[in-house]
This record gives C-alpha cells, sequence and structure tokens, in this order.
C-alpha cells in the first residue's frame, strides 16, 4: 500500500558555528540571518530572496557597530577585518568567498561590504545616506479583522482540505523613512511601516479522505512577534509615498502618491497542531505547521503558487484593507482561495 505525504514543510535553520550577517537597507530597515549568497541583482538571507539594490551594508562576522565611512558612495567597496579597503564591483558572495572584479576574499577575512547605489545625475553623494531615526514611542495603530483560507485538491487519489480563520490584529510596530539619494543629500520621500501580530488567533480544520486512508484534526494557536524574534518571519509591511517622485530607483519598484499605499500581509509561526490518519485500521498522529494565506503580492517577485497574484493597495482614504483571491497551491492541495478584510484604529 502506498503511503502519502502530507504537508510538507522545509525548514531554512542557520548554519552552525557562523554568526549571522547584518544587513542595512536603503530604506532604512535592518535585516539579520544567514547570508547564503548574492548573485547577479538578488541576495539569499535564510532562505528569502532580497533585491541587492535595495541593499546599502551587509556586515560579517557578528558586527553591530556603525559601518565606516565611504570614499566613493558610487562604487561597492569590500572592508576587511585588518581595514584595508577594496573598491571595485561585487561580482558576487558565496558561502566561502566575497568576488570583486579582480579579486576574491575569504568571508571569514571580510568585515563589511558596501553596495553602491543607483547612479544619480548632477555628481557624486560625499555621504552614504544617514542612519533612520529611532523608532516612535509608544503603542502603534492596530489593525484588526479576519482572514479566511481554503486549501484543497486530490493528490495521488486523496482529497485533502485545510480551512483557515483569523482573527487578526496587528500593530504598525515600526515607521521608517523611504530615503531618495541626491547628489548631495538623502530626502525623505515617503514611509516604510512595518506590522507584527499581536494576540492575533489561528483556528484551522484538516481532513483528507482516500481509498486507503482517512485524516481529521484541528487546531488553534496565538500569534504574538516583535521585529527581533528570529523565531518569525517578518513580511507585513506598508509602503506610502509623500513626494510625487518615481521611488523604483530607491525600492525596485514604484507605489501610488498619498493614501493609497502598497501593502503585504503575512502571518507565520513556528507552532505546530496535531490530525490523526487512519489506514489498515491503524491510527497514527501527524503534526503539520500553520498555513495562512499572503495578502499582497511581494513587488519583485512574480506570481507563482500560494501566491498572491495581485498587488494590493489601501482602501477607504488608507484605513482598510480588503480583498480576495483564488491561486494553485502545492503539496498536498491543487487550490488555495483566500479572503480578508481589516480596518485600521489609531493608537490605544
Amino acid at each position: 500500500m502506498r503511503r502519502t505525504a502530507f504537508l510538507l514543510f522545509l525548514l531554512c535553520l542557520p548554519l552552525p558555528g557562523r554568526a549571522e550577517e547584518w544587513l542595512l537597507l536603503r530604506d532604512g530597515g535592518q535585516r539579520t540571518g544567514q547570508l547564503q549568497s548574492c548573485v547577479q541583482d538578488q541576495c539569499r538571507l535564510s532562505g528569502q530572496t532580497i533585491p541587492r539594490s535595495s541593499i546599502a551594508w551587509i556586515g560579517f562576522n557578528g558586527r553591530k557597530d556603525s559601518p565606516p565611512a565611504v570614499a566613493d558612495p558610487a562604487r561597492d567597496a569590500v572592508y576587511l577585518l585588518d581595514e584595508s579597503v577594496h573598491a571595485g564591483r561585487v561580482i558576487g558572495i558565496s558561502l566561502g568567498e566575497v568576488t570583486v572584479e579582480d579579486a576574491g576574499y575569504s568571508r571569514s577575512s571580510v568585515a563589511w561590504v558596501w553596495f553602491a547605489g543607483p547612479p544619480t545625475t548632477g555628481g557624486s553623494a560625499t555621504s552614504p545616506p544617514p542612519p533612520p531615526p529611532p523608532p516612535p514611542s509608544g503603542p502603534g495603530a492596530f489593525w484588526t479583522g479576519t482572514i479566511t483560507g481554503r486549501y484543497w485538491g486530490t493528490v495521488d487519489g486523496v482529497f485533502s482540505e485545510l480551512t483557515v480563520t483569523v482573527a487578526a490584529r496587528l500593530r504598525e510596530v515600526k515607521t521608517s523613512p523611504l530615503l531618495r539619494v541626491g547628489d548631495r543629500e538623502a530626502k525623505p520621500v515617503g514611509t516604510l511601516t512595518h506590522l507584527e501580530p499581536e494576540g492575533s488567533t489561528v483556528t484551522v480544520r484538516f481532513h483528507a479522505s482516500g481509498q486507503y486512508l482517512s485524516c481529521s484534526g484541528t487546531g488553534a494557536t496565538t500569534i504574538t512577534a516583535t521585529l527581533d524574534d528570529s523565531r518569525f518571519g517578518h513580511p507585513s509591511v506598508i509602503y506610502k509615498k509623500t513626494v510625487d517622485v518615481n521611488l523604483t530607483p530607491t525600492l525596485g519598484f514604484d507605489v501610488p502618491l498619498g493614501a493609497g499605499a502598497l501593502y503585504q500581509v503575512g502571518l507565520t509561526t513556528p507552532e505546530q497542531f496535531t490530525y490523526t490518519c487512519v489506514s489498515g485500521g491503524v491510527s497514527s498522529d501527524v503534526q503539520a505547521g500553520y498555513i495562512i494565506p499572503m495578502l499582497g503580492r511581494t513587488p519583485l517577485m512574480p506570481p507563482g503558487p500560494m501566491v498572491d497574484p495581485e498587488l494590493r493597495y489601501l482602501q477607504d482614504g488608507g484605513g482598510r484593507m480588503k480583498g480576495s483571491y483564488t491561486t494553485g497551491a502545492t503539496g498536498a492541495y491543487e487550490q488555495l482561495e483566500a479572503t480578508w478584510d481589516l480596518t485600521r484604529s489609531e493608537r490605544r
């Protein structure tokens, strides 16, 4: 009898014995994780793809101090632990080496890598963009509402269905300026707001049936996360443009001016639920992760299975996230449908 596998989840685990890298982004954000590679226009950090154009600095070997001054912001540069500086186009970064046009440097010898920003007219900047201001004090505004998802399909003769209901509660935890680098200064042209779940509750119900197999189970969990909690992904953001300029040189894509800001919302959790399968009169318990639909497609990523096919923008004067979609799925499922309706309330 053939055994069918359900809900295969791949976990990106940090590589043992290596300090995490520290990425300082041009929009003022920061990311930490295991840098796996930088090839052409993309870098991979702990399994996630980050556009190279969005990265200003990469700190290696546990760096957490301020990056050094840049002699020529228009050129990439590698800063070694021995305090030597090597300017030149960074061709790529592998697990073992940082490669520039005419040389390669072991990652164990590198302190910082500077990526030059997009070319500007009217001369070169004399310094890199200033660091972001500290996050605002006090609690941020809340987004509350409901997210629902349904995954279903028949694979290898087994029909599987997973329903997800989220009583969402997301807080705006940090707002950073979006900076456009000019010839002499970095000008604020918008904001990037990070949202984190604070008491969001998730309920799931799973069942599957086939000629030799039947499974069922339910689960519930509550998600609360902070920006510095490495157990969670942090994909929930709102991009808002406040000055009528093209943000493509800054972000790699443009967003509307004003209240109709671009958003994406994703909830993740390391928690699992249990469902029970019966096959041939034998019962067994299976652990599975919570799958929650993503709201809004990441602008630089192509559409694909398990992904919202559309870019999403705030509605009702910037105070509402509402939408739905149906798309293909993977694993034990063939289809995914999602709906959501979230509204914003001011700080409290």
